[in-house]
């Protein structure tokens, strides 16, 4: 997945607050001179959809007048925001400070530093994570690193592995009186791995975190940071940690998303928990409730139409299913929010959440598109709010369907006339207007990005890390005619290296841009966009190219022919990942490339058009009266049909997520029952073990090669040398030789002069 919409640009909220509360959650902030990243922070935290909530920020003792102005300034935007001053102490200092000022409504404690960003759900899906796990104590989220180091952060959690390395952040909330119990952080000197000591502090008590796997926080990384000095005192730190880890005598079974959860119904109610009711705009509110959103013809039926109806309506987006949903990033621009509800609640739940939503934000049409647990819940969604109106997409695997469903959708809609004809749905059909152009100046483009004007661009977009190859497209770019040229557009582990490369093999038609810079400008400019990930094939970069009239030549990885089609690009087998395959298939399309780019037009007309017509489609639904409905008299029938279903269907997408993305067997318990003492180990895979345990070897065994290469090249430069010194020694042995005889013949001449006088 690409991270590039990075939260904080500006203050958004999704509505005006109905009912007002006591706040229930604190959120503490230490700031240290951190005036330059503030506003940022402070529109993530503002924006957020779960409102009940004061903002403690303590400034420490900051030295910078400028900065200390800013936190005045943004301290009068909301009257949530608290600040209190205090003497340098360190971020430990601060947050103990900060808690002991916490209002005695406060339930929840949650820590963000003064230059991170949070997603504006991130702090609903918090809280309904742990009102929903009564025995959890805390919990914390996958973490998007950006700034210095651009990285995604996402690890299964174990106690064996937190025991020597820290996998948690602090960016987590914790339930205050646990807080309280453990005597909160209590650390008086800076840079100690003081989160990562907490966290051993809560297990050590036996507390149950939780992992969240949804990408809602953004870690801001520096070379000069707190952990960064934290790493420079890191003897003294380990003395500390080691002595907490000690105390740790029990294994704590963690509660890791997503998972597959206990049978039964859920003991959970809404009543109990403290949730807001925004006022009711005059503006639209649409849900749109769908399995996932990988590329594929589901999910673009569904960006599609959300890309057109935001422009009117207010948009939520809510799936269902463990998934690597890689157009997330793309999708949320066009939405007020978006919840992945496998990644922050059980199944069982699933209901709960739905129904928070469509109450609290006046939701009065749902849009269901291939979403299984979406029919499931139909009949209990419709019995509660009998005047939602219910439209429904269906494009592939109309088996999902219940028939008995027919009672609770208003209206059905496809763009595959062999589903209109099996179900009997309204068929969608493409209207016949042009394409209206977006015309793009490439000259003025190409002199902005440092690109010859006259020359044919081939493009990287993506990730600049081994997965997915930017590597293999430097020795293509290598390989290719001279006057073509070349774009590396992307940040990542390897841009350093690959910057090393390209300045040692002197290419000088080859450059690097960084991902966040000039984005949208080098699809405009590209000619060809390149996709060789070994994994798996980026469909968003795939399909955003195609949405740009730009043909592309990938890897067949993670299904990309329902993107990709002749007509559009070629396709490189994942088992001839090699330069010379994808030498072969670009030369091919730049012979025939105003053919592709004509083709790519056509395919994004038909495209466009289809979507137009499908979008006015609903929007005319929506204003239409909901269709009579029967007495629900079966729905029990129809959820345990679903369940049953389900539950199989789940399990066989959670195995899969954990094992294409994480690469080990999930160790969670199916059956519910008491949990061994005796700490079991984690269950990797092979290929996990072979990538991750043994990276320190491979390291020095390849740091060992590079050193004996050195070695047999000195040997190699002497031998040489040695060689050629030969000959020059064997003609000074020879001129000795003569001079010896030579001075040998004197003497001899001599002496025998000397005898006959």
């Amino acid at each position: 997945m690409k991270f590039l919409n990075k939260p904080g640009k500006e203050l958004v909220k999704i509505g005006t607050l109905a009912n007002k509360q006591e706040p229930t959650i604190t959120i503490i902030t230490p700031f240290y001179n951190g005036g330059a990243t503030l506003e940022e922070t402070a529109n993530t935290v503002l924006g957020q959809t779960y409102p009940y909530f004061e903002w403690i920020i303590i400034d420490d003792g900051s030295k910078s007048e400028s900065c200390l102005k800013k936190l005045d300034e943004v301290s009068k935007w909301d009257s949530r925001i608290k600040v209190f001053h205090k003497e340098n102490g360190g971020p430990s200092q601060a947050r103990d400070f900060g808690i002991s000022k916490a209002s005695k409504s406060t339930k929840y404690i949650y820590f963000l530093d003064c230059d991170d960003l949070i997603e504006n759900t991130m702090l609903e899906e918090m809280y309904w994570a742990l009102e929903t796990h009564k025995n959890a104590s805390w919990v914390y989220a996958a973490m998007i690193n950006f700034g210095a180091y651009e990285y995604y952060w996402e690890p299964y959690f174990t106690l064996e592995e937190e025991l020597v390395l820290n996998t948690m952040c602090i960016s987590s909330m914790i339930k205050k009186e646990d807080l309280l119990e453990v005597g909160c952080f209590e650390i008086k000197e800076k840079a100690m791995y003081e989160d990562w000591n907490l966290w051993l502090k809560l297990l050590s008590k036996g507390k149950v975190p939780i992992r969240l796997n949804a990408p809602l926080f953004w870690y801001r990384t520096s070379f000069s940071g707190e952990l960064s000095r934290a790493k420079s005192n890191h003897k003294k730190a380990m003395k500390l940690i080691n002595s907490t880890a000690k105390k740790i005598k029990n294994e704590v079974e963690v509660i890791q998303f997503p998972r597959v959860s206990a049978e039964g119904p859920t003991h959970n109610r809404i009543d109990s928990m403290t949730l807001p009711t925004y006022k009711k705009e005059k503006q639209n509110t649409i849900l749109f409730l769908v399995d996932n959103v990988n590329l594929n013809k589901n999910s673009i039926a569904t960006f599609e139409t959300i890309k057109r109806l935001s422009k009117d309506n207010n948009c939520i987006l809510v799936m269902t299913e463990p998934s690597k949903n890689n157009l997330r990033q793309d999708i949320k621009d066009y939405l007020s929010e978006v919840h992945d509800l496998s990644n922050f609640l059980d199944t069982k739940d699933y209901p709960l959440f739905i129904e928070y939503l469509i109450s609290s934000r006046n939701v009065n049409n749902l849009v269901i598109n291939h979403a299984p647990y979406g029919y499931a819940m139909l009949p209990i969604i419709k019995n509660t709010y009998p005047n939602l109106k219910v439209t429904e997409i269906v494009e592939t695997n109309p088996s999902i369907r219940n028939e008995k469903l027919t009672n609770f959708i208003d209206f059905s809609f496809t763009t595959n006339g062999d589903i209109a004809k099996e179900l009997k749905v309204n068929l969608v059909e493409p209207s016949k207007k042009k394409l209206k152009e977006v015309k793009v100046n490439k000259e003025e483009l190409k002199e902005k990005l440092g690109i010859p004007k006259d020359k044919i661009v081939i493009s990287y977009i993506d990730n600049v890390i081994f997965e997915r190859r930017p590597d293999l497209f430097l020795k293509i770019a290598k390989n290719l005619p001279e006057e073509l040229f070349f774009i590396i557009n992307g940040n990542g582990r390897m841009v350093m290296d690959l910057k090393k490369k390209i300045e040692k093999k002197k290419l000088t038609n080859i450059i690097h841009i960084p991902e966040q810079e000039n984005y949208d400008d080098v699809y405009k400019v590209s000619d060809v966009v390149v996709n060789c990930a070994y994994k798996e094939g980026v469909s968003s970069t795939n399909y955003k190219s195609l949405l740009n009239g730009v043909p592309v030549v990938s890897t067949t990885a993670d299904y990309q022919e329902e993107i990709v089609t002749d007509k559009t690009g070629l396709l490189v087998s994942e088992k001839e990942n090699k330069p010379a395959a994808y030498e072969k298939e670009i030369l091919a399309i730049l012979e025939k490339l105003s053919i592709y780019k004509n083709n790519v037009k056509e395919e994004l007309t038909k495209l466009t058009n289809k979507y137009d017509v499908l979008a006015d489609k609903l929007t005319d639904a929506f204003g239409t009266k909901n269709k009579k409905q029967e007495e629900i008299s079966y729905m029990g029938e129809v959820y345990t049909y679903y369940e049953n279903m389900l539950k199989e269907d789940f399990r066989s997408k959670y195995f899969t997520y954990f094992v294409e993305n994480h690469y080990i067997t999930p160790r969670e318990d199916f059956t519910p029952g008491p949990i061994s003492k005796k700490r079991r180990l984690r269950t990797f895979a092979l290929k996990y073990n072979l990538e991750r345990e043994m990276t320190g070897v491979l390291s020095w065994i390849r740091q060992v090669i590079k050193t004996l290469k050195l070695f047999l090249g000195f040997i190699k430069g002497l031998l040489k040398s040695i060689i050629m010194i030969i000959p020059l020694l064997k003609n000074i042995i020879k001129i000795v030789l003569k001079l010896i005889r030579k001075v040998l013949s004197i003497i001899k001449q001599t002496l025998l002069r000397i005898i006959k006088k």
